[in-house]
């Protein structure tokens, strides 16, 4: 599902929900447990392709490997060179 559609919501649903998730004001113990639990992307992705440079798609690069990345993209002669740097960062390979 990839969004809700809050019109096709009927009524009896809407009660359901209430007696279970309680009301934003007064959330009931299930919510409450739900609310706390970690969201599985908040943790740390495994290693994609096995070496230590593998990062989530929320990995900050140092300014070596900043550097590194505008190097070898200035470097690249072709557009193929081009599209395998990206497909590399994108995997997690940083260019040496």
């Amino acid at each position: 599902m990839r969004f809700l559609d809050f019109k096709k919501v009927r009524q009896q649903e809407r009660t359901n929900a209430a007696e279970l998730f309680g009301t934003v004001d007064e959330p009931s113990e299930l919510a409450v447990q739900i609310m706390s639990i970690e969201p599985q992307s908040a943790k740390a992705l495994p290693a994609t392709n096995g070496d230590e440079k593998s990062f989530s798609k929320k990995y900050i690069h140092t300014k070596e490997e900043a550097d590194r990345i505008k190097a070898a993209i200035k470097a690249a002669g072709s557009m193929e060179e081009i599209a395998r740097l990206e497909k590399d960062l994108a995997a997690g390979r940083i260019p040496v």
